[in-house]
Parts: C-alpha cells; sequence; structure tokens
C-alpha cells in the first residue's frame, strides 16, 4: 500500500481535497463511478464503511479485483477494507443498487467519458442519498478550446465521449437536483511529449477504436493524419494552435523542442436536495 501511495504522488493535491470534501466516516457506503486506477478505491477503502468501484471495462475490473485481492493476502491492509469492485457502467447504476443507498458517489476524471449523460447523471442521484454528497474531479474547459481538446483527448484515450465547459458543469448539477457547496480549482500541466507518448496502442488500433466509438466523428482527420502518424499530426495541430486557443492551455516553449500546456480543473463539492 505505501507503494500505492507513492505512485499517487503527483495527485496528492487533488486527493488531499478529496478528504477534505468527503470527511469520510466509518459508517459511510460510497460509490466511485469509473473506477479506472481504483485511486479512490484504494485511497478511501480503510476510512469508511463499504465501497463500490464500479467501471464498464472487464479488464480493468478484473485487474483492480486482483490488486484488491493482493492487499489483503498481503496484509497490507485492516480486516475493515471493504471494497467491491464491479462491471458496470454509469448509466445502469440504478438497476444494480437501491434507491438513496449511498452517502457519498464520487465520478473521479470520468463525467467526460458517461456515454449518455443524462441517463448517467439521473441514475446517479436515484442512489445518492438526500443530502448526500456527490464528488467530481474533472476538466473542463472554454468553448473555443473545448471541441479541439476533445479531439486530442480522444486520441489519447478512445473513450472519451464528451468535454464539458464550467457553465456545463453547474447547469449538468442543478438539473440533477444537486446544489454545487464547494469547488478547489487547480492547474494541472503536462509534458506535452510526455503526454503523447502514454498514447497506447499503434495508430491502427487507436484509430479502429476510436471509430467503433465514435463513428464518422473523427474519421476524416485519422484518415489524413495515419500518413503521418497521430502523435506527429496531433502535435503539431497544438503547437500551431492560434493565439486564443494556446491562451487556454498556456502552452510554453522549454526550449530544445519542448512544450508544455496547462488546463484547468477542479474538485467538487455538491449535495442531493430532497
Amino acid at each position: 500500500m505505501s507503494e500505492y501511495y507513492r505512485n499517487q504522488a503527483a495527485s496528492k493535491k487533488y486527493l488531499d481535497a478529496l478528504l477534505t470534501l468527503a470527511t469520510p466516516t466509518v459508517h459511510d457506503v460510497v460509490l466511485d463511478v469509473g473506477t479506472g486506477s481504483g485511486t479512490v478505491c484504494f485511497f478511501l477503502g480503510e476510512r469508511i464503511n463499504r465501497i463500490y468501484g464500479i467501471d464498464p471495462n472487464r479488464d480493468l475490473i478484473v485487474k483492480r479485483r486482483k490488486e484488491a485481492q493482493e492487499l489483503i493476502d498481503k496484509r497490507e491492509v485492516l480486516p475493515h477494507f471493504n471494497v467491491t469492485f464491479l462491471e458496470l457502467a454509469a448509466e445502469d447504476v440504478k438497476e444494480q443498487f437501491k434507491q438513496s443507498y449511498f452517502d457519498t458517489v464520487v465520478c473521479w476524471g470520468y463525467v467526460h467519458h458517461f456515454r449518455d449523460l443524462d441517463k448517467a447523471m439521473e441514475s446517479i442521484r436515484h442512489v445518492c442519498k438526500p443530502e448526500g454528497k456527490l464528488i467530481v474531479f474533472d476538466a473542463f474547459f472554454p468553448e473555443p478550446i473545448r471541441d479541439f481538446w476533445e479531439l486530442a483527448s480522444t486520441i489519447h484515450d478512445p473513450s472519451t465521449v464528451r468535454h464539458h465547459t464550467y457553465f456545463e458543469y453547474m447547469e449538468m448539477l442543478r438539473k440533477n437536483s444537486f446544489m454545487p457547496k464547494l469547488i478547489y480549482p487547480f492547474r494541472h500541466s503536462m509534458d506535452l511529449d510526455k503526454w503523447l507518448d502514454t498514447i497506447k496502442g499503434e495508430d491502427e488500433v487507436v484509430a479502429n477504436d476510436i471509430r467503433s466509438r465514435l463513428p464518422g466523428k473523427y474519421d476524416a482527420w485519422l484518415e489524413q493524419a495515419q500518413q503521418k502518424g497521430l502523435r506527429q499530426t496531433l502535435r503539431e495541430e497544438i503547437l500551431n494552435l492560434d493565439e486564443e486557443k494556446k491562451v487556454f492551455i498556456t502552452l510554453r516553449d522549454l526550449g530544445s523542442n519542448r512544450y508544455e500546456f496547462t488546463y484547468d480543473t477542479f474538485v467538487l463539492l455538491a449535495t442531493r436536495n430532497e
């Protein structure tokens, strides 16, 4: 477990915000929507009554279950480490759990992966207790850069569906009877080439994955970019953004043909109205 926390050092400021906003108690039952790397489950697992980590990716869920069992077998966690990983999409949460079941629902870097935003949020509202907490960690992009960065994010991770502006997040919460209470804003900086290097898979594999998930949306761009390479094409397009768009990702020249970009993120607490 100590190795896990060392690996999360870059996320410390976000996890500190999660802990402050969640104020976990030994009685809480928590839902981690889109558990991904399992960060929220492993971080909160020993602090609360029970946490369910859900993700539609079967391979991820199998891996997280194995990791959790290994921690228990090695006695790196206490007996009250109550974590359950389930293969489940956010949109189907209300079919799996009782109404008003969870004290806290956490969407950690996952709202932009919702296939059906309205259905997912309605489902989350259904299982969250009245006055229960919803914690969202994500990025937001102003209109001038949103659509381009949605493309960039999709190349980086084909499961990306839709980025949202700050005001769209606020509207999404109010529409689903969640009242924003606190928001911690952050700026997240990345080395451009290191970020491009984390794109997984050969060009053809990435392109086919995107085409299957989002048929027609980026087909023309993919066809042209594959001739030069997805990563190189995306790199050049980021460096050649117009001045307005560059402002919103604070593109910085580090010298020696290295660049850094910075974008806005937040950790937000909302509570469910009656």
